[in-house]
Parts: structure tokens; sequence; C-alpha cells
């Protein structure tokens, strides 16, 4: 029995994320409470996760959206490993019948072509996959910078509300 790509959804993204890229970064913002003040350490876990999810979906949609000489990687790479991330989950919910077959063929495609998947990601703007995951980013940015508010006014309180915007306004 194969395993269906198309069936991974938003769940599965954000549990997949969210134990990769978000705890990776609560934990590190956990423990610089720890050396500073001990008592943030829970809003500051929390808002690690919240950048952390925030910052794989921005990168997710880099994916589609950004040119190698920026990146340094090729455009459409997760789709040429067949992974399936927000912009796609976001985009299949819309898509027309004919639109989802290309998709499916495409995933079953074991070396897709670069036109192949200049197609998909044209399927996927069209749809509206990059908006949509543009949307969820920018919630979870909105959560990390809520995390924040009622600490202490200082300049390390100001670069991590400063990172919260370089992680979804970058272009790399």
């Amino acid at each position: 029995m194969s395993y269906d790509a198309l069936s991974f959804g938003e769940d599965d993204y954000y549990r997949l994320i969210g134990s990769k890229t978000a705890s990776l970064m609560s934990a590190a913002c956990a423990m610089g409470a720890l050396a500073g003040i001990p008592s943030y350490q829970s809003r500051l876990a929390k808002y690690g996760n919240h950048l952390g999810m925030a910052f794989q979906i921005a990168d997710d949609l880099l994916d589609y959206t950004a040119c190698e000489t920026i990146t340094g990687k090729p455009s459409g790479q997760d789709l040429r490993e067949h992974k399936v991330t927000l912009p796609l989950v976001g985009a299949l919910a819309n898509t027309t019948e004919g639109e989802h077959r290309q998709i499916r063929s495409f995933f079953d495609t074991a070396n897709p072509s670069d036109e192949d998947i200049s197609r998909i990601i044209g399927i996927v703007e069209e749809r509206g996959g990059l908006e949509y995951a543009r949307v969820h980013a920018d919630r979870c940015a909105q959560m990390a910078q809520s995390s924040l508010l009622g600490l202490s006014e200082d300049p390390a309180l100001s670069a991590l509300s400063d990172a919260v915007s370089w992680v979804v306004d970058r272009q790399r």
C-alpha cells in the first residue's frame, strides 16, 4: 500500500511544524528566560512556539515565491521532494477536478520537471494557497507578539518583537 501525500492535511501540517521548528524555537526561548527572568519562561515558550510556526509557514511560502538567487535554493524544492505544505493544502480546497487530477499526477511522478513544478505553483497561486498561508503566518506572528505583552520593556523585548516582523517579511 502506498502513501497518499495529498491526504496530508492542515492538522497534519501543524503537527509536523509544531514538532520541529516551533518546538525548537519554543525551547530556545524558554531556556533564555532561565538565564534572564525565570518567571517569563512560560510566556517566552509560547512566544517561541508561535514564532516557530510563523517562521515555518513563511519558509514554505518562500519555496513558492522566491527566486534561487535570493534564497540559495531553487523555487519549488518542497514540491520537487513531494512535500505537502500549507500553501498547497490551502489551494487544494479550491481546485477544480481537473486541477486536482494534475496535482495528483504530479505527486505520482517520481522526477517532476521544472515545467511540472511551475504548473503546480501556478495552480497554488491561482487557487489562493499563497494568500491562505500568508494569513496563517500573520496569525501566528500576531500570537507571538501577544505573548510578549506585559513583559518588561527593554532592548531584549524590542529584539524579540522585531524578530516577529523579520520572520514573516523575510526574503530568504
